[in-house]
């Protein structure tokens, strides 16, 4: 039997000497190949991450690259709109290499409220002058196409939407 004391290395007990000689060997081919799979999971992950990283990059540049310029064709429906407010408008055109078509279909045709004069006590009707649009909105880059919806609103200082 072995007795373990404490003090300078015992060479006497087994485990300590195979302590001492796994120290001078080195690393076996085992944790070297250990490492290498390690190394090579992490690279694989990193690589992955950065092409998913690179994809996400250019699909926001092109939304970007697609929805810079649409206030300004927003405005130009917008003023075609009010300018012949008709029950259904359409048009298409371009700006910085955007194409877009459009389509206005007339939702709501009303009139102003009803005023009551506190004198006569007569309630003063109007024509109906608003007219409340759906506008479908279809955005073409390259071969990307993008579909807009809102609303708009026109109106006119008389009666001048035809029905």
């Amino acid at each position: 039997m072995y007795r373990l004391v404490s003090g300078p290395l015992n060479l006497n007990f087994p485990v300590c000497l195979m302590a001492m000689q796994r120290n001078n060997r080195g690393f076996t081919l085992i944790e070297v190949l250990i490492a290498a799979v390690i190394m090579f999971a992490v690279l694989a992950l990193t690589a992955v991450s950065f092409k998913t990283a690179r994809q996400s990059s250019e699909k926001a540049a092109n939304v970007v690259n697609m929805l810079a310029p649409l206030p300004l064709i927003m405005d130009t429906i917008r003023t075609q709109i009010r300018s012949n407010p008709l029950e259904n408008l359409h048009g298409d055109g371009a700006f910085s290499g955007i194409s877009y078509q459009w389509q206005a279909t007339s939702q709501l045709f009303a009139s102003p409220p009803n005023i009551i004069d506190p004198e006569t006590m007569l309630a003063t009707t109007y024509q109906p002058r608003y007219r409340l649009y759906q506008v479908n909105l279809t955005l073409s880059l390259d071969n990307q196409q993008r579909q807009l919806s809102y609303k708009e609103l026109a109106w006119t200082a008389q009666n001048a939407f035809a029905e």
